[in-house]
């Protein structure tokens, strides 16, 4: 905000998004730029991943929801680089992979993210959403101020915002069961959509497309084709098993579920936690194949 940064709201702001994240609360402010957060722990419990982090001269600041399954291999990289570490967490490996290659950063994250980069040196604010928007992110532009977060209604923690509703994404609402797209219910609040990234430095804002889905055909016997969808879904599998904490799988009994709790399984050296909800209606009710599958697996 151009007129300065309110810490009671911004700590709001952060508070509205406990249930993301009830482990730790934390604001800071810079200049006319506050990031708070909300932190739900699962790689490096200490306080020394707490977020808002910055790199070794707090000349960038950064704020991230989600999980990068390849940070290891990168960390190892920047170290031989000269960079210093407080943390192992996946959050600083990203802050830091930004400081090193800039904006060519992108290209080396796989995983899950909504990403907020504050750099000090340009006096620019970097946000980034994953390839396929499995993490939400809104923003709000307008007379000078710029605000934005996983929910909306950490956005309406802000006084004096524009809350005019945008009664054509209402009526979709009540069409499809959510609004597509970039628009929300509230006119002045948009969704930064999957695969793009938006740069804002006080004066312009602008939202780039960086990644689309690759129009590939190959063509492959299919025994060939099953032993490398099998190698692929294992290797993902794999990556989401990196915790600090423990893990457990929503468990349907449908194929999607099924299968990747399978490998889950396979993956792990000892018994895995499954779990189900069943409902009294036969019409809804699966629990049945749940019960085999967690059965066949010993989970």
């Amino acid at each position: 905000d151009k007129n300065g940064i309110n810490s009671s709201v911004l700590l709001n702001m952060a508070t509205a998004l406990k249930h993301r994240g009830p482990d730790n609360i934390n604001i800071k402010i810079v200049n006319n730029a506050g990031l708070g957060h909300a932190r739900l722990s699962i790689i490096d419990l200490s306080e020394s991943a707490n977020q808002p982090m910055s790199n070794e001269d707090d000349s960038i600041w950064l704020v991230y929801n989600g999980e990068y399954y390849t940070f290891k291999e990168y960390r190892d990289e920047l170290i031989n680089k000269g960079h210093k570490f407080k943390s192992n967490t996946d959050s600083e490996v990203i802050l830091h992979l930004y400081e090193e290659y800039g904006m060519d950063f992108i290209s080396r994250l796989r995983g899950m993210f909504a990403i907020a980069i504050l750099d000090l040196k340009i006096d620019k604010l970097i946000l980034l959403r994953d390839r396929v928007g499995i993490k939400p992110l809104y923003y709000y532009y307008d007379a000078g101020k710029f605000l934005f977060a996983s929910e909306i209604k950490s956005i309406l923690q802000y006084p004096g915002i524009n809350r005019d509703m945008d009664f054509e994404s209402l009526q979709t609402y009540f069409t499809l069961g959510y609004i597509p797209g970039e628009n929300s219910v509230y006119d002045k609040i948009k969704k930064l959509p999957p695969a793009h990234v938006l740069t804002y430095t006080g004066k312009n804002l602008e939202i780039n497309r960086y990644w689309s889905l690759p129009r590939v055909v190959i063509s492959k016997d299919e025994i060939s084709a099953m032993e490398e969808l099998e190698s692929l879904l294992l290797e993902s599998v794999k990556m989401r098993l990196i915790s600090d904490v423990p893990l457990g799988v929503l468990l349907s009994g449908g194929l999607d579920s099924s299968l990747v709790t399978s490998m889950m399984a396979h993956l792990s050296n000892r018994p895995i936690k499954t779990f189900s909800i069943s409902f009294n209606e036969d019409g809804f009710n699966e629990i049945s194949y749940a019960r085999s599958i967690a059965r066949h697996i010993h989970s």
